[in-house]
Protein backbone atom coordinates (compact mmCIF):
# COMPACT_ATOMS: atom_id res chain seq x y z
CA UNK A 1 0.00 0.00 0.00
CA UNK A 2 3.25 2.19 1.12
CA UNK A 3 4.52 1.75 -2.48
CA UNK A 4 1.42 2.04 -4.54
CA UNK A 5 1.21 5.86 -2.67
CA UNK A 6 4.86 6.36 -3.14
CA UNK A 7 4.11 5.68 -6.74
CA UNK A 8 1.46 8.27 -6.96
CA UNK A 9 3.65 10.79 -5.02
CA UNK A 10 6.21 10.11 -7.51
CA UNK A 11 4.16 10.49 -10.63
CA UNK A 12 2.52 13.66 -9.28
CA UNK A 13 5.82 15.31 -9.00
CA UNK A 14 7.42 14.36 -11.97
CA UNK A 15 4.44 16.10 -13.29
CA UNK A 16 4.78 19.45 -11.75
CA UNK A 17 8.19 19.78 -12.93
CA UNK A 18 7.09 18.92 -16.47
CA UNK A 19 4.93 22.05 -15.96
CA UNK A 20 6.91 24.26 -14.15
CA UNK A 21 8.86 23.73 -17.05
CA UNK A 22 6.91 24.74 -19.71
CA UNK A 23 5.51 27.57 -17.56
CA UNK A 24 9.45 29.10 -17.69
CA UNK A 25 9.71 28.11 -21.67
CA UNK A 26 6.28 29.90 -22.30
CA UNK A 27 7.58 33.16 -20.21
CA UNK A 28 10.59 33.11 -21.70
CA UNK A 29 9.15 32.99 -25.70
CA UNK A 30 6.10 35.51 -24.57
CA UNK A 31 9.58 37.77 -23.53
CA UNK A 32 10.57 37.44 -26.91
CA UNK A 33 7.51 37.83 -28.88
CA UNK A 34 7.26 41.25 -27.02
CA UNK A 35 10.73 42.01 -27.84
CA UNK A 36 9.77 41.25 -31.50
CA UNK A 37 6.39 43.67 -31.27
CA UNK A 38 7.91 46.46 -30.17
CA UNK A 39 10.67 45.89 -32.85
CA UNK A 40 7.74 45.52 -35.28
CA UNK A 41 5.79 48.93 -33.98
CA UNK A 42 9.24 51.18 -34.80
CA UNK A 43 9.66 49.47 -37.82
CA UNK A 44 6.16 50.39 -38.36
CA UNK A 45 6.07 53.80 -36.63
CA UNK A 46 9.31 54.55 -39.30
CA UNK A 47 8.37 53.42 -42.22
CA UNK A 48 4.62 55.29 -41.67
CA UNK A 49 6.71 58.75 -41.09
CA UNK A 50 8.42 57.65 -43.90
CA UNK A 51 5.51 57.50 -46.52
CA UNK A 52 3.38 59.86 -45.04
CA UNK A 53 5.88 62.73 -44.90
CA UNK A 54 2.77 65.43 -44.06
CA UNK A 55 1.74 64.00 -40.74
CA UNK A 56 3.67 64.65 -37.37
CA UNK A 57 2.60 61.43 -35.57
CA UNK A 58 2.36 57.69 -35.98
CA UNK A 59 -1.42 56.60 -35.62
CA UNK A 60 -0.92 53.58 -34.00
CA UNK A 61 0.66 54.77 -30.48
CA UNK A 62 1.23 53.10 -26.95
CA UNK A 63 -0.09 54.29 -23.79
CA UNK A 64 3.36 54.65 -22.37
CA UNK A 65 5.69 56.74 -24.54
CA UNK A 66 8.47 55.02 -22.59
CA UNK A 67 7.49 51.72 -24.06
CA UNK A 68 8.81 52.08 -27.49
CA UNK A 69 12.32 53.52 -26.02
CA UNK A 70 12.83 50.47 -23.30
CA UNK A 71 14.18 47.51 -24.82
CA UNK A 72 13.01 45.21 -21.66
CA UNK A 73 9.82 46.68 -19.92
CA UNK A 74 9.33 46.66 -16.74
CA UNK A 75 6.18 44.18 -15.04
CA UNK A 76 4.48 47.25 -14.40
CA UNK A 77 4.56 48.40 -17.97
CA UNK A 78 4.28 45.20 -19.64
CA UNK A 79 1.10 45.00 -17.10
CA UNK A 80 -0.16 48.47 -19.02
CA UNK A 81 0.72 47.59 -22.55
CA UNK A 82 -2.33 48.59 -24.15
CA UNK A 83 -2.02 49.57 -27.85
CA UNK A 84 -4.89 52.26 -28.87
CA UNK A 85 -6.22 53.18 -32.42
CA UNK A 86 -7.65 57.05 -33.23
CA UNK A 87 -11.34 56.86 -34.44
CA UNK A 88 -11.65 56.20 -37.46
CA UNK A 89 -12.47 59.03 -39.48
CA UNK A 90 -13.01 58.83 -43.62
Amino acid sequence: MKAYYNDITSGNLHLIRSLQKQISELKSRAINNKKIMLDYVQENQVLFLYTHPHTHEYPLTPLSPNLILDRTPTKKQQQKTVFCLPPYRN
